[in-house]
């Protein structure tokens, strides 16, 4: 399915993903620390993700928000049906204004970061048993969220470029090229992600 032109800014795919452990075998995947963003409508899974670190694999949420995971991640299962949404750079952030820096490494409940809205939006994914029609209700809802967002600020690619960068990264530069002194990157970046620079 051709993604709507108004998404093309901030999401580079929306699809359908389908395992079957009797037409595919058990599913097992180390994922490598990545920057990628996903939001993911799980219709049907038995799919658990452990993260560096941690002793025992945890289940997938209904609707989940994968944010950039910079530690190891494995995951494993026999089934799973899911609508999948891949961001843009700066996509996720934009259209639900709410930063990503904040959780990443995290799986999140998308119901605890985005509210009943999301509740919504999987209700009316669980209705339909084709594909596309479920693909075309995750695509009406982020549409809906186009019309209030706001444009990519040289405060948004500041942060994605820490990001990609792990932190490794001066904030003299960052703050130069988003013709800014140091201390105003720092106090905008406490007013619009309640994180500094360096956290």
């Amino acid at each position: 399915k051709n993604l709507h032109p108004a998404l093309k800014e901030f999401v580079e795919s929306i699809f359908y993903m389908s395992r079957n452990a009797e037409e595919d075998g058990f599913f097992f995947q180390i994922a490598l620390p990545n920057f990628e963003c996903f939001l993911s409508f799980e219709c049907d899974t038995d799919f658990v993700v452990r993260k560096g670190g941690d002793q025992d694999f945890s289940p997938l949420y209904n609707a989940t928000v994968i944010p950039p995971q910079l530690v190891k991640t494995e995951i494993k299962g026999k089934n799973i049906k899911a609508i999948i949404v891949k961001f843009k750079d700066g996509g996720f952030y934009r259209l639900f204004k709410i930063p990503i820096p904040r959780f990443q490494n995290k799986c999140s409940k998308a119901r605890d970061i985005l509210e009943c809205e999301f509740s919504i939006v999987y209700e009316q994914i669980m209705e339909h048993t084709d594909p596309e029609k479920k693909i075309k209700v995750v695509e009406d809802f982020l549409l809906k969220k186009v019309i209030n967002c706001k444009p990519f600020t040289p405060l948004d690619l500041a942060a994605e470029k820490i990001l990609h960068s792990q932190g490794n990264i001066p904030i003299l530069n960052l703050a130069s090229n988003a013709c800014m002194s140091v201390r105003q990157m720092q106090r905008k970046f406490m007013e619009q992600f309640v994180l500094s620079p360096k956290q």
